[in-house]
């Protein structure tokens, strides 16, 4: 068994492959496209509100650097663990969701 370090882009791809249907597949593209390169912050920029769920980057903080992860106004709380503001290099807020029929897990007709 290796415990080498997985990087983002593999990371994202086990979970796009393994894990998501092809309705989640395709929102996943689709964030994955708008988050690469564009509309990153640093905390010297600009701090989230309290509460808001972003999307941040912490270089080697776990096994993987992308992580949504709510800003509580001192840190950003992960769900199962935190990361400081010493770790996350840039945040950005997560786009909206694609209007899914959850039943039938296809776009709504017209979406």
């Amino acid at each position: 068994m290796t415990t080498e370090k997985m990087s983002v882009e593999q990371a994202l791809d086990l979970m796009r492959d393994v894990y998501m249907t092809r309705a989640q597949r395709e929102a996943f593209d689709t964030l994955r496209a708008e988050l690469e390169g564009k509309g990153w912050l640093t905390l010297a920029d600009a701090t989230p509100e309290i509460g808001q769920v972003v999307a941040v980057n912490a270089p080697g903080a776990m096994m993987c650097d992308l992580w949504p992860a709510r800003w509580t106004g001192h840190n950003f709380d992960a769900g199962g663990g935190w990361f400081e503001q010493d770790e996350v290099t840039h945040w950005r807020p997560m786009p909206a969701p694609p209007a899914l029929d959850r039943a039938r897990e296809v776009p709504r007709e017209g979406e």
